[in-house]
């Protein structure tokens, strides 16, 4: 019995990692795509007909993000003209040089009027930026994600050949030593999430970069219905995913950015975030990603109660784990191989994170992001759980 907890969480972890959405990779998304077919969930006159592209970048206080990926972004519509309609920063009433850096870049500038009652930022310029829009698909991607041009611009190409919600997460690029604390809470992020799903099925879908035809993003009313939503990107996959097929993938190689470049961010963006993810994906994913983290936790007391007694046994099931931590963030980022031999200790403070977005989020009902204060509500998908 004392190594039953560590091997059902390696077990948990393995089944998670062998099934973990896929990298983006243009020859091997075309099949799969084309096995997948048309939707006709979907009115007819809703099938994509044009192939331009809106970038809608929602920016708050980015200048220093959009300095560094907005030219990526640019890069990326000259080098198709016929596919790219704009690029288009919506600017969520920044305080610094935001507009400034986005016009000086040749990016469209669109300002969010007064934030309406019971709307955050980020869903509000998303949806002030749909309306606006020229394109008949939308690129949604946070401003600190920037792209390597050339494969991405392959892979976009094939892409809005059929109508799909895919949704991207970006490699973590990780800079500074503070940034190795998402080592773990970025792990659960991905590997509670599914590779995608067919409708009536609906599953989540990563939040940073989001691409769907205009149509479908209308068909579900866009952000209006999630307008109070801190993961909104997440149950708008989740919405899309009744009427058509979602497709998450990682980006390694094509798409990455930078997520928090402070501590206060780290611990902000974490403390709002982790709580409502744990709650949000409540199906089989989500229960073996709690066994995995329960089965890392767990070495803790296995290493003090038996290293000495069973130095064989204890050492194998540690090593396994760490192994198996270190595919799982090769996949997802640049993180330093220390968070996996020291893997009891990056699970202590995944640990101390969650209590303390369990705490924010649903103790207090209050957590703080960009200056503002936000009140996480559930959402109807949540209430008839």
């Amino acid at each position: 019995m004392t190594y039953l907890l560590p091997l059902l969480g390696f077990c948990a972890g393995l089944y998670l990692y062998l099934t973990m959405p896929n990298t983006l990779k243009p020859k091997r998304n075309t099949a799969r795509v084309v096995q997948l077919g048309v939707d006709r969930h979907l009115p007819r006159e809703s099938r994509v007909s044009r192939a331009n592209v809106s970038i809608i970048i929602p920016a708050r206080n980015e200048e220093v993000n959009l300095q560094k990926n907005l030219p990526t972004w640019m890069t990326l519509a000259a080098k198709l003209p016929r596919h790219i309609a704009e690029v288009m920063v919506v600017d969520d009433h920044s305080e610094d040089r935001t507009t400034e850096v986005a016009a000086a870049c040749g990016a469209r500038t669109i300002a969010t009027e007064d934030l309406p009652e019971g709307w955050y930022g980020k869903p509000h310029a998303l949806m002030t930026g749909s309306t606006k829009a020229f394109g008949s698909w939308l690129l949604m991607v946070d401003a600190d994600v920037s792209i390597e041009v050339d494969p991405f611009a392959e892979w976009l190409q094939t892409a809005i050949r059929h109508e799909r919600y895919y949704s991207i997460q970006p490699y973590h690029q990780v800079l500074s030593w503070f940034e190795q604390a998402s080592a773990l809470p970025g792990a659960v992020s991905v590997l509670a999430m599914h590779a995608g799903s067919a409708p009536p099925r609906t599953h989540g879908g990563f939040g940073p970069f989001v691409l769907c035809p205009k149509k479908i993003y209308q068909h579900v009313s866009g952000h209006s219905d999630i307008r109070s939503k801190i993961l909104e990107n997440f149950y708008l996959a989740m919405r899309v995913g009744k009427a058509s097929h979602i497709v998450n993938l990682l980006g390694r190689g094509y798409v990455r950015y930078r997520m928090y470049s402070s501590l206060s961010s780290l611990w902000q963006g974490w403390t709002k975030s982790l709580a409502v993810g744990a709650t949000a994906e409540n199906g089989v994913r989500g229960w073996l990603t709690v066994v995995w983290i329960a089965g890392l936790l767990s070495c803790w007391p296995l290493l003090f109660a038996h290293l000495l007694q069973s130095p064989l046994e204890t050492l194998l099931l540690y090593v396994a784990q760490a192994l198996l931590m270190q595919l799982v963030l090769r996949r997802i980022g640049s993180f330093w191989s220390l968070n996996s031999i020291l893997f009891p200790l990056s699970a202590l403070l995944f640990l101390i994170l969650f209590l303390s977005s369990v705490w924010r989020v649903k103790i207090l009902h209050s957590v703080q992001w960009k200056g503002r204060t936000m009140h996480p509500t559930k959402t109807s998908e949540e209430k008839s759980k």
